[in-house]
């Protein structure tokens, strides 16, 4: 198959559990990893084409295609040759928001970007298949210190709670439309307007995770976790907002950088326009405050820079 190959993948909204996703963490403690994460209507985008055989030179200027000097290009190309194809491909990214949005963004890029390789060698794939495939692409060809929760929380719909074993990823989908609608309604992203790599962050938390300075962070981000999955079973969205707050707070004693003089004082902000923020999402940083709002009104009459999403 040699046609103009289109796929996408949803971004994800992570409301609790970040770091208890490290295997460093769950398998050498012998326990689990726990998040509950939302798919959501933002995307990323992947275009891939098998490039024609030709002599033919092209005009550097008009054709230069800067993806190929790229990690994720380079490990690519690592990829396809072991899956047994040594065809070459042009291939285009485009995604609604910015990549170091802490909203998985990296991880929904190498999905969208499996999706089309595997539809052009017309080999069908399973979810299970797909993920664990994007896990391995991102933590041992790009080598980056990723926990195993983002190709999950993207490419599975719907917002679920997601455990993680040695051996095993339990998947439990939270079908509650009062919460599914709490979250469209009354929960939104803040930017930071700082959208960089976390690259380092990831690293120190895992270093921390590994020399087990995290063990007990980790533990109590578990405990939470189930916390408040029962307030989503309840229909208590008052407690369910008071630990994403909490969580926060654990997070950011991960490692310095999770949270910042300019996190800060964005929270400090938002308190003061009569909304309630909650958590940086991602490993931190940058990108986006998950925040609370009880009237969308309130968004405008007080002119809060803030972005919309919907659970997908």
């Amino acid at each position: 198959m040699n046609n103009l190959i289109l796929s996408s993948t949803p971004l994800r909204i992570s409301f609790i559990g970040g770091g208890t996703d490290f295997r460093e963490f769950y398998c050498k403690n012998n326990t689990y990893g726990q998040v509950i994460s939302a798919a959501i209507n933002l995307r990323t985008y992947c275009i891939l084409k098998k490039k024609i055989k030709t002599k033919i030179k092209s005009d550097q200027k008009l054709f230069n295609n800067e993806i190929y000097n790229t990690n994720i290009y380079k490990s690519f190309s690592k990829f396809a040759k072991e899956q047994k194809v040594y065809d070459k491909y042009d291939v285009i990214f485009y995604s609604d928001i910015p990549n170091g949005s802490g909203l998985g963004t990296s991880s929904s890029f190498i999905l969208s970007l499996l999706k089309c390789f595997f539809k052009s060698i017309e080999k069908n794939v399973t979810n299970k298949e797909l993920i664990n495939f994007s896990n391995y692409f991102e933590s041992s060809l790009m080598k980056r210190p990723i926990g195993m929760q983002d190709a999950w929380g993207s490419q599975i719909s719907g917002i679920k709670k997601i455990r993680f074993y040695k051996n095993r990823v339990d998947i439990k989908k939270i079908h509650k439309s009062k919460f599914t609608n709490f979250v469209n309604n009354n929960l939104f992203l803040y930017p930071i307007n700082s959208f960089k790599s976390n690259k380092n962050i990831l690293n120190n938390i895992r270093k921390n995770i590994i020399s087990n300075s995290t063990t007990n962070l980790l533990m109590q981000m578990n405990e939470l976790s189930n916390k408040a999955y029962k307030t989503i079973l309840n229909d208590d969205f008052k407690s369910f907002l008071s630990i994403l707050r909490d969580s926060h707070d654990i997070k950011s004693s991960y490692t310095k950088g999770v949270s910042n003089n300019t996190i800060e004082k964005s929270f400090t902000y938002l308190k003061s326009r009569e909304v309630m923020p909650l958590k940086i999402l991602g490993a931190g940083g940058r990108g986006f405050i998950l925040f609370f709002c009880d009237k969308k009104n309130k968004l405008i009459n007080n002119n809060i820079n803030y972005l919309d999403f919907k659970v997908v």
